[in-house]
């Protein structure tokens, strides 16, 4: 579909910054970039089932490292999966907005939830590798489910020059 490729091609040209050694590590994606594409990861989910999503971005800077910025990315992508796959929500807010010291996800369901202490299959893993992906950076994941009340998934990355 044409929101998963407008995805596709922002989530490689990030990807590329990273990789490529014209370009260091700490090169800076266009937050502008990065919005976009987050924004089709919703736009997917909502094509997909019948979702309702609510988009906030809010007080971001206008650039931050490429590394965090594809972190952000795949945080989002995870936890909008899990949504599809697990939820059964009809409505959910995906926001990227600027919090203390860093910028910060929230994907917020009113799905099903769950109990985050009980043990997990394999449908736990998306959330270790979006939880070692943050440590990684020196983020934060923090999720808070209940069953029948949803689910709210934070991602938190710190920005370069703020306060930790």
């Amino acid at each position: 579909s044409m929101v998963h490729t407008v995805s596709g091609i922002v989530l490689h040209r990030l990807w590329r910054m990273m990789r490529t050694g014209d370009c260091p590590r700490e090169t800076v994606a266009v937050v502008s970039a990065m919005v976009e594409a987050v924004r089709a990861e919703g736009e997917r989910l909502a094509l997909a089932g019948a979702v309702e999503v609510e988009y906030r971005f809010g007080g971001l800077p206008s650039e931050i490292p490429a590394e965090i910025g594809l972190c952000l990315f795949r945080a989002a992508q995870e936890a909008l999966r899990n949504v599809e796959q697990h939820a059964r929500a009809t409505r959910v807010l995906l926001a990227l907005e600027s919090a203390p010291g860093g910028v910060e996800l929230t994907v917020r369901d009113d799905g099903v939830g769950y109990d985050p202490e009980a043990p997990r299959s394999k449908s736990g893993l998306g959330q270790v590798s979006m939880r070692e992906r943050l440590n990684l950076i020196g983020g934060q994941l923090t999720i808070e489910s209940e069953p029948g009340s949803g689910t709210t998934v934070r991602a938190w990355a710190p920005l370069p020059g703020g306060p930790a």
